[in-house]
């Protein structure tokens, strides 16, 4: 089954915050995965998690190639990242780029990927749906450190748009609800439970 590319619109395909804070208008919505990459907590955020002096940390995707060369792959782990794609109507397209392009602003870049049903999936649902991703070259970079320390950082920060831990909860709570298991996130819960007690 693939999803039409109705009134010529564009597909916004949403990891992070983007699964629960919609702040744009779509005409619908659909659960999938993208393949090849992993979801990390190794952006810094010092515009909405965090300040200058205390960045938080939210979500990018990392290329597949570069997990394994920097040796950060998870038992068990597949390269596919579940969350949700929007479907904008081609009349609201450019106001709605220019919101995420600003939401987005602090290292984020568009890339284009294709959307999946299910992990096993040979067809996509959707073909070139955008996606932000900051890649390690960006000036916030914080890439890989001791889980500990990121559930610290995590914990800790606080910016504009709320706590990082916020971020955090609600994203578990999304992959949760979508019964996702996420190797990446399901370990930083299991710190953050033996640190803080919570989540």
């Amino acid at each position: 089954m693939t999803v039409s590319q109705e009134e010529d619109g564009i597909w916004i395909f949403g990891y992070g915050s983007l699964i629960w804070k919609v702040e744009f208008p779509y005409v619908k919505s659909i659960r999938g995965c993208v393949k090849g990459w992993c979801r990390r907590f190794w952006q810094g955020s010092v515009d909405h998690r965090g300040t200058q002096n205390a960045p938080g940390r939210v979500v990018t995707l990392v290329p597949a190639e570069t997990i394994r060369s920097m040796g950060q792959l998870y038992p068990g782990e597949t390269f596919v990242t579940w969350g949700i794609g929007y479907l904008i109507r081609k009349a609201e397209v450019e106001k709605v780029l220019q919101y995420l392009d600003y939401r987005e602003k602090n290292g984020y870049s568009k890339v284009l990927v294709n959307i999946y049903e299910k992990e096993d999936s040979e067809l996509p649902l959707v073909r070139d749906a955008l996606i932000y991703i900051a890649s390690e070259s960006n000036s916030q970079w914080l890439g890989p450190c001791d889980e500990k320390v990121m559930v610290e950082q995590i914990f800790e920060s606080r910016g504009p748009s709320g706590t990082n831990r916020e971020y955090f909860e609600k994203l578990i709570d999304s992959m949760h609800s979508f019964g996702i298991f996420d190797a990446h996130l399901e370990s930083l819960q299991t710190v953050a439970q033996q640190q803080f007690g919570a989540v």
